[in-house]
């Protein structure tokens, strides 16, 4: 099984195949229409067929996107699978309806090393820290 199928406007091509290369960097594997889907493929069996084999969405989340038919039915489909959906945003845009209340990774107004620095670790699980927390209260003088 994969980890991410990639979702994208033509429009974000640039975008979805820099964040699916620093997906891979970080030892994920990604499925995205440029790269693995070949010429004379049903687009619409092949898209169905990486939701299925997928963990999770990688949304490249843009105005294109947002305006797109078929961005917005691969997650929708997403959605109504139950799969988890992980917004990356790229410009300056407002995800409305039922993408509104996931939170996603921002991308939109950062440079390369600190993009790749944000996604790294929007990606990442959170980890339980390994030495002791100090202790918040009432402190001897």
């Amino acid at each position: 099984m994969k980890h991410y199928f990639v979702s994208y406007n033509l429009a974000d091509k640039a975008w979805a195949e820099w964040v699916s290369q620093q997906v891979e960097a970080l030892g994920m594997s990604v499925v995205m229409q440029a790269w693995d889907f070949e010429a004379g493929d049903n687009f619409v069996a092949r898209m169905h067929a990486a939701l299925q084999q997928c963990e999770r969405m990688l949304l490249i989340l843009s105005r294109h996107s947002l305006d797109a038919r078929f961005t917005n039915e691969e997650w929708q489909a997403a959605f109504a699978l139950g799969q988890r959906i992980v917004p990356v945003r790229v410009d300056d845009c407002r995800p409305p309806g039922l993408l509104a209340p996931i939170a996603y990774i921002d991308l939109s107004a950062l440079d390369e090393a600190a993009a790749a620095q944000a996604l790294k670790a929007g990606l990442q699980p959170p980890r339980r820290p390994n030495t002791p927390v100090p202790f918040p209260g009432r402190r001897a003088s």
